[in-house]
């Protein structure tokens, strides 16, 4: 069977250490087929020199730019459209793949829309925790919860799912989390978890802004479901108070209920944007 092509976004601004860190963690791994797209938002620290040089020792590398940029999502957008590999996995600047792992992984993906694995998460203090991400199929109520998303260090993405639509530049935080959204639960795409732990991730950046990703997160659910629909969700899905709690907790976790509830919500998506957008 012909190897699967990855391409490995990384984008970067001003963080000439991190991305030295990055940038090794890629040219150590054996596995050969895969390219290295690198967006630099005009670093002033340094950087371009860093790419400029890693660009001479390495064939991986396929495209670089370093210009001003609108965010984090429209760097990424940027670098998704110079992709050719079937599979995208994003590593920014500081993020770092642990050894071979790329080889690993790559065997791995066959076709499904989305393959994550595990993630290190490094505390700003310096602790160092792995996080094991559930099995597949992800439920509706998971997906929704306001203290999960994917992991991008560690998630491939089949380049087609870009192919009508990139991130939304609108968001500075969370446009991965409404990306899941929009193509799991409503484009039934496919999902998998393999149990690798692909790389490391340091806690403390922009992604970390809580009140901003909330905020984000409030104005996502209020475009995606009309209000009434989404305060019975939320209430079925998140109410902690109740006596009943633990017991929808239970039913969380069986698979039936999962099916019955990604149902609902694709059907509730479906009222959004076959009625209400026509008022």
């Amino acid at each position: 069977m012909e190897a699967i092509k990855i391409s490995i976004i990384t984008i970067n601004l001003n963080n000439q250490k991190g991305l030295v860190q990055t940038l090794n963690s890629v040219a150590q791994q054996t596995y050969s087929k895969y390219e290295h797209i690198i967006i630099d938002g005009a670093s002033t620290d340094g950087s371009q020199t860093i790419i400029e040089q890693y660009k001479n020792k390495s064939p991986h590398v396929t495209y670089w730019i370093s210009e001003k940029d609108k965010g984090v999502y429209n760097a990424m957008n940027k670098g998704i459209l110079h992709a050719q590999g079937q599979y995208l996995l994003f590593l920014n600047s500081g993020d770092y793949m642990e050894p071979d792992i790329l080889k690993q992984a790559a065997a791995l993906l066959t076709g499904t829309d989305i393959i994550y694995g595990n993630l290190f998460f490094i505390s700003e203090s310096g602790n160092k925790y792995l996080r094991i991400f559930p099995e597949s199929p992800l439920s509706a109520a998971l997906l929704l919860s306001p203290t999960f998303c994917l992991p991008h260090p560690a998630t491939f993405i089949r380049r087609d799912l870009f192919k009508d639509q990139l991130y939304n530049e609108q968001y500075k935080v969370i446009s991965d989390w409404e990306f899941w959204i929009k193509n799991i639960l409503f484009k039934n795409c496919s999902t998998k978890h393999i149990n690798l732990n692909i790389s490391n991730f340091y806690e403390g950046g922009i992604s970390s802004n809580t009140t901003l990703a909330n905020q984000e997160r409030t104005k996502i659910l209020n475009n995606l479901f009309p209000q009434q629909i989404l305060e019975e969700l939320s209430e079925l899905l998140f109410i902690k108070e109740s006596p009943l709690y633990e017991g929808l907790c239970v039913m969380k976790n069986n698979r039936h209920f999962q099916k019955k509830m990604n149902k609902l919500i694709l059907f509730c998506y479906k009222i959004r944007y076959k009625f209400f957008t026509k008022q």
